[in-house]
């Protein structure tokens, strides 16, 4: 099993990767990526059963490197990683590794000796695209480049058993750029380790002998078992133990302590039974994260409690403008005095086709002595870039969505590295309705439930401006009336005001018309919007390339009323009679909004 190197045919594109940056940048560190794919991987090949990973990292030396670099083949990886810029590896005087290995998993299934839509193509022969789908927590087929990205020789090698095929597939990738030999041959990105058939396809090894030599040498712990063990070699200095087992305990929280997962770090054990205790030795009174994992334990708890499942939010809090939680006074009190608020808010989701799907999101918030980050966490992944649509001070957040429905739209929705979701992604506009107000729901949740539960608790004290507004007697006591003539105070004459039937609400997209139920038939209200301006009338200064009414740019869902566009920004609602709602949605909700509402005879 050799390194090749493919020579690319006249006039065939190249394809450099170029996505590395999606996991290694402000929002994720190369080594918290890395803990991420890895077990993200692992979880989606789960057997059903609880799911363990291993991380080993290790320095080989002597006679043990001298054995490595025979094994990767290093004269001629050392060619191609000089054409490309990169540094030689034959150099150096020892190879640190890192072991990654997963058990009660499927291994790489499908075929091995020719093209399918199976785990082993998309791992090994394709990039940028994955056929995962559903509950699965990967989507993008460009998770692996973190494998290779950690490796300063930009190498990988892998070892699977499949469980349903005994017998082990030994296969290995250098993912470069593409480069030119000193004689104009034009060289493809991707080297492998493999073995060739007669039509040039990289094949895995199936030699017994030679993979015994890969287990001895590099420490595997896998002897028979299913699964997929991938050893990285030339590991970068910023990838080591500490921060990876940080990454494990920040990261995955959920499928640890919900037992679906175990995870050894250097032969530290993270499982249900001893998470708290191996987060905290983590923390090492760093004060923010040791309050989010405390935080951690106490929604488990609640978690598991039947007695103390989250409180239900009514089926229309979405669109509700009033308190999204029944007696919120109670709540408030609670969340004031340090409790753990947990809330269910049920989501309807649309598929394109028009199929509904029922799910749900879990929010939980505490009072904090320090401020968190918040997690927004889609089944067993935390989407660390999401925490910014979280803005309460001192308080900590978790949004958890854990129901099938909604971790498969988060799912279409999010970025390559897993840390975001984007309304524009082409999986989520492809397969589901109104993608952009779906997700804006559930980001702005928590935010909208702090806002509630933030507001002091309102009390009545009848003595409270007493110092201010009592007048001293004439002795010296305080309460004594004042001196002079008494005044009878004017009566004022009642004055009705001219009824409206309808009030203008801002939405969280928006805006909307909202008629009482004494509207008369045929009312009708002429709506003219804008964006606002410091200077200047918005609405005669308004441009058709900011919205236009006309030509759907917003959308307009009405309920016992029409509406009818008239120019770019104004239309007119006509009432059928009693309550209705015209809903306006789709602005820029970066800037203002200037509404004007006039009853028209």
């Amino acid at each position: 099993m050799k390194l090749e190197f493919r020579s690319l045919p006249p006039g065939e594109m190249e394809r450099d990767p170029t996505q590395r940056d999606q996991f290694n940048n402000d929002e994720v560190e190369l080594v918290e990526a890395l803990v991420r794919e890895s077990i993200q991987n692992s979880l989606d090949a789960s057997t059903g059963g609880a799911v363990e990973v291993r991380f080993r990292f290790s320095v080989m030396e002597g006679k043990s490197a001298t054995r490595a670099y025979e094994f990767l083949d290093t004269n001629e990886l050392d060619k191609h990683l000089t054409l490309c810029g990169l540094s030689p590896v034959s150099d150096t005087r020892s190879v640190s590794i890192l072991v990654i290995e997963d058990f009660g998993t499927t291994g790489l299934k499908g075929n091995w000796n020719s093209w399918d839509q199976g785990p082993f193509c998309d791992f090994w022969r394709r990039m940028g695209k994955s056929h995962k789908g559903g509950k699965s927590l990967g989507r993008w087929g460009l998770g692996k480049l973190v494998f290779s990205s950690s490796s300063s020789a930009r190498t990988l090698v892998g070892l699977t058993i499949r469980d349903n095929d005994t017998s082990p597939l030994l296969m290995g990738q250098v993912v470069l750029k593409h480069h030119e030999l000193a004689d104009g041959t034009r060289i493809d990105s991707h080297g492998f380790y493999c073995d060739l058939d007669d039509g040039g396809m990289q094949l895995p090894s199936r030699d017994a002998s030679r993979i015994a030599a890969f287990n001895d040498l590099f420490g595997l712990s896998r002897v028979k078992e299913p699964g997929l063990s991938v050893v990285i070699p030339f590991l970068r200095s910023d990838v080591d133990s500490n921060s990876a087992l940080r990454a494990v305990v920040t990261n995955y929280f959920v499928p640890i302590l919900f037992g679906r997962l175990v995870v050894q770090v250097d032969g530290a054990r993270i499982s249900a039974k001893n998470y708290g205790e191996v987060a905290l030795s983590v923390a090492n009174n760093d004060e923010r994260l040791t309050a989010t994992i405390n935080f951690i334990d106490e929604i488990n708890r609640i978690y598991k409690i039947a007695a103390t499942l989250p409180l239900e939010l009514p089926a229309g809090w979405a669109r509700s403008q009033g308190d999204l939680i029944p007696d919120v006074d109670a709540v408030r009190t609670l969340f004031q005095g340090g409790q753990v608020c947990a809330f269910r808010a049920p989501l309807k989701l649309l598929r394109k086709d028009g199929t509904p799907v029922a799910s749900h999101v879990d929010v939980y918030l505490k009072k904090a002595d320090v401020d968190v980050d918040a997690m927004f966490v889609r089944r067993s992944i935390v989407l660390s870039a999401e925490k910014r649509y979280f803005r309460g001070k001192k308080t900590a957040c978790a949004i958890l969505a854990e129901d099938d429905g909604v971790a498969e739209f988060l799912a279409d929705a999010e970025n390559p590295a897993h840390t975001g979701c984007s309304a524009s992604a082409e999986r989520v506009v492809a397969r589901w309705r109104a993608p952009r107000e779906r997700l804006k729901e559930i980001r702005d949740l928590a935010q909208r439930l702090y806002s509630l539960l933030s507001v002091d608790v309102e009390t009545i004290d009848k003595d409270a401006l007493f110092d201010f507004f009592s007048v001293p007697s004439e002795d010296g006591a305080r309460g004594g009336g004042a001196g002079g003539e008494k005044v009878d105070r004017p009566v004022m004459p009642k004055v009705s005001p001219t009824p409206t039937h309808y009030k203008v609400h801002s939405t969280d997209r928006g805006f909307a018309v909202v008629g009482d139920a004494s509207a008369p038939p045929g009312l009708v209200v002429q709506v003219s919007v804008a964006y606002d301006l410091v200077r200047g009338d918005p609405f005669a200064k308004h441009h058709p390339s900011d919205f236009d009414l006309r030509v759907g740019s917003i959308l307009v869902e009405s309920d016992s009323a029409d509406f009818t566009p008239k120019t770019a920004f104004t239309g007119i609602i006509t009432s059928k009679g009693g309550a209705f709602r015209v809903e306006f949605s789709g602005f820029d909700m970066n800037r203002d909004i200037a509404v004007l509402a006039e009853v028209k005879s």
